[in-house]
């Protein structure tokens, strides 16, 4: 698809477009799947330059984060060919990005509110809106304090496990608002300059949003078909409320130079995505003979940055093109103080109010914290160069053709790490545990 095309439509980022391409489904409103085949088995690349990944357990690339007006061409290729990396199955995504406007100069300013039948207007849960969320830079406000133990299984003080447990924030209670428009805003200017040998151009573009979004989702879970009796006795039935709050903010800074046989560019794209989701769920566990209340505080940093410099060479009469690229990408995702409690009461009647599931041992699954960290940091260079060897001479052949024969190489260097603290809260002293604690709102048990 070229930028003429996806100006046609209202899409908002290459994801939206990536939809309207046969054959290409889009998972979670970000992960484009090819072939039917999921995102890990697709390339994903920008300007010729692999993507880093945004997800700790599979390489999957976001493209909500690249906004429809900076894409200049979105590729898709569902076969493999010589000159395309072939770590795919379902298909290679290649995103080319603007550095020329079409104009001499271009302004583009659009600032957009939005409606969302069933959110806006209408309760949202939100937990802890901090200022820096505003930019989508909510980790730090939420991080684990600088001099926590890299162990706790080291501290083995009572009084230092309390001094250390008494660190972090008691920050679980749920603030209940009224869901905002959704607030979208883009500005983008274009500049070409003629010079006497040469064309430069710049392309620049700086986009914000933030968006809440209510989901009312159910889950159920059956014991194997019983055929005797032609049924699937239910193990479980929960309705969850899902509250998601996104902010994203991105800039794409592009330089392009030309001359009469060939080119040169400089590109940049930065983006911070920050993403506070809530989950409210309720309902019954036959198989356990409890009814379920459970809450998950969840909120995500993604930052994504990639850089390429590259130069194309007309050679031997426009017989030959060299091309050489070398780019920077880096990806930093960021977990902060994940939260998740459970409250349980027994069906059988045999208590009258929802107990939190306070355990023995440490069991971060029905009450506790999840701290995760990702890095990702891709230097990589490619150089290639083609030569046309013979043209054809059928007369069925409006445009010329050629038989080219084409060489290169791609030479990538990748350094990722992650990390997880998995926190989970136990009774201090069973023996002397104040068990009506249990029946205390979440955001008062840690008191």
């Amino acid at each position: 698809m070229s930028s003429t095309q996806i100006a046609k439509g209202q899409d908002r980022d290459a994801s939206q477009v990536a939809r309207r391409i046969p054959g290409v489904t889009i998972v979670d409103n970000r992960f484009v799947m090819v072939r039917g085949l999921s995102s890990r088995y697709n390339a994903t690349m920008i300007n010729g330059i692999l993507a880093p990944s945004l997800e700790s357990d599979a390489r999957a690339f976001s493209f909500d984060i690249i906004p429809s007006t900076a894409i200049d061409r979105f590729l898709i290729y569902k076969s493999p060919s010589a000159d395309l990396p072939g770590e795919f199955a379902g298909g290679a995504i290649n995103v080319i990005t603007k550095n020329f406007p079409d104009d001499r100069t271009s302004i583009d300013f659009s600032y957009t509110q939005g409606f969302r039948n069933g959110t806006t207007a209408k309760p949202f849960v939100t937990n802890g809106d901090y200022r820096s969320d505003l930019l989508a830079l909510g980790n730090q406000a939420r991080a684990l304090p600088n001099d926590f133990p890299s162990n706790l299984r080291l501290v083995t003080n009572p009084d230092e496990q309390l001094r250390w447990t008494r660190s972090l924030p008691n920050n679980w209670n749920l603030e209940n608002n009224i869901a905002p428009l959704d607030q979208r805003f883009n500005f983008t200017i274009g500049k070409k300059w003629s010079l006497k040998k040469f064309v430069v151009g710049n392309y620049t573009s700086v986009n914000y949003s933030r968006t809440q979004m209510l989901q009312k989702t159910e889950r159920s879970d059956f014991n194997e078909f019983d055929k005797v009796n032609q049924l699937s006795d239910t193990v479980f039935h929960y309705d969850d409320d899902i509250y998601n709050q996104n902010t994203q903010l991105g800039i794409l800074h592009n330089w392009g130079l030309r001359w009469k046989s060939g080119s040169a560019e400089f590109k940049n794209l930065v983006n911070q995505n920050g993403q506070q989701v809530n989950t409210l769920r309720k309902g019954i566990n036959i198989e356990e003979g409890t009814y379920r209340k459970e809450y998950s505080m969840r909120y995500t940093q993604r930052l994504v940055y990639t850089a390429q410099a590259g130069i194309t060479q007309n050679l031997f009469q426009n017989k030959g093109t060299a091309n050489a690229t070398f780019g920077f990408g880096t990806t930093q995702r960021k977990d902060p103080d994940w939260k998740r409690i459970r409250y349980t009461l027994p069906t059988d009647g045999s208590e009258s109010n929802y107990a939190a599931y306070i355990p023995f041992s440490a069991q971060p699954f029905y009450l506790g914290r999840l701290y995760m960290d990702l890095s990702e940091y891709i230097q990589t260079a490619q150089a290639s160069y083609e030569h046309k060897i013979w043209k054809t001479s059928l007369e069925s052949d409006k445009d010329e053709k050629w038989i080219s024969l084409k060489t290169g190489t791609y030479i990538e260097i990748k350094n990722r790490t992650f990390s997880s603290r998995n926190l989970g809260y136990r009774m201090a002293n069973v023996m002397n545990f104040d068990y009506s604690i249990a029946y205390d709102n979440m955001d008062q048990i840690l008191n």
